[in-house]
């Protein structure tokens, strides 16, 4: 009842579910809800008919829903679908439209994903639609086939890496996600030695909490709000230790890694921020 209140979508089922929904009638629909007429770009028809032509190809059946998700062109839309829905099969589809009905070069197109694994897989399904309406259509609707497709991390650190001298910042020596924990070890081991603490025992799983809760505290900004630190399950895991000593580790881990001139992949979204 309480997350209704939060996510709720501006989709009106009354009209999509409607058993014999007329294709007119679902470009009306768009039109009036989902749709800003922009110069130069292709008619509303055109592009359906453009994604008409994509589904074929690929034998895709889009339901209405997803067909309003593909057609929308506002600036800002959020798809939100269990796996295996097909957001990846419709987010291509609407990055062709970009390219070639609303004249964004593929350059300028940008799918983040997940890990590397994903974002290959984006862009090489990308590419292979393209290719294939390319051949069909013989180029006269031609679809750029090379957009950017990367992680948050290695697109923070091409930014990173293009304005390093601008900001002073040196050369960029990442750290291996599996050496994190070597580094907070060692961070760890130093604070109980400091503070004489013999009842904390050093375990790979507390170890490795105090990772995600670094990253988390340094992803949400809230180093000075430990009592927002609780919002991370990780926090739990480390409850043998106050904030105080959290702050402390997590101190001599930055120092750690300065010293020896690394940063880890919070440090590119900071540096990028």
């Amino acid at each position: 009842r309480e997350m209704s209140k939060v996510y709720k979508t501006d989709l009106n089922y009354d009209i999509i579910d409607k058993p014999d929904l007329s294709t007119e009638e679902l470009l009306d629909y768009v039109r009036t809800n989902f749709y800003i007429p922009q110069e130069g770009s292709w008619t509303l028809q055109r592009v359906h008919k453009l994604v008409t032509l994509m589904c074929q190809i690929e034998k895709v059946s889009p339901s209405v829903e997803q067909m309003v998700y593909i057609l929308c062109n506002k600036p800002r839309l959020l798809n939100e679908a269990c796996a295996g829905a097909g957001k990846t099969t419709m987010s291509k589809y609407k990055m062709a439209i970009a390219n070639v009905c609303y004249g964004i070069p593929g350059r300028n197109i940008i799918a983040i994903a997940y890990n590397r694994h994903a974002a290959a897989d984006i862009k090489n399904k990308y590419q292979l639609i393209a290719r294939r309406v390319n051949d069909i259509t013989k180029n006269s609707m031609h679809i750029d086939t090379d957009i950017v497709s990367t992680t948050m991390h290695a697109w923070c650190l091409s930014w990173v890496e293009e304005y390093k001298n601008k900001w002073r910042l040196k050369a960029i020596r990442l750290i291996e996600p599996e050496n994190e924990t070597e580094f907070m070890k060692k961070a760890l081991t130093r604070h109980l030695k400091a503070m004489k603490n013999e009842t904390v025992l050093v375990t790979d799983n507390l170890v490795t909490n105090l990772v995600q809760l670094n990253n988390w505290v340094r992803e949400t900004l809230s180093l000075d709000d430990p009592q927002e630190w609780y919002l991370c399950s990780a926090r739990t895991e480390c409850g043998m230790l106050s904030a105080t000593d959290l702050t402390s580790i997590f101190t001599y881990y930055k120092q750690n890694k300065q010293l020896l001139g690394f940063q880890d992949y919070q440090d590119l979204i900071q540096y990028m921020w």
